[in-house]
């Protein structure tokens, strides 16, 4: 279902680009509305971008790997906390 909806916004954002293009005044007009359009451009490019990140999974492998480095984290803390443990439980 996420999927789904990802491409959905995905077709709407560059149904919208598409739409902007000849109407957003980029060449001929006052510096003001030039800043406007690259602005609009840019943001644009970047929902494009985030849909696009999500559609090809990269997302899931990211967090694949940062799960996987959070138990390794864990692990060291835990084998650091014994071994601490024991050492205070030798000294008494």
């Amino acid at each position: 279902m996420k999927i789904f909806k990802t491409i959905i916004y995905l077709i709407l954002t560059l149904a919208v680009i598409f739409y902007a293009i000849p109407r957003v005044p980029l060449f001929d007009s006052s510096s003001l509305a030039k800043a406007f359009s690259i602005v609009w451009f840019f943001f644009a490019l970047l929902i494009l971008g985030s849909h696009l990140d999500h559609l090809l999974g990269l997302d899931e492998e990211k967090r694949i790997r940062l799960a996987h480095l959070e138990k390794v984290r864990l692990w060291r803390k835990e084998q650091h906390f014994l071994q601490s443990s024991k050492r205070h439980y030798e000294k008494a």
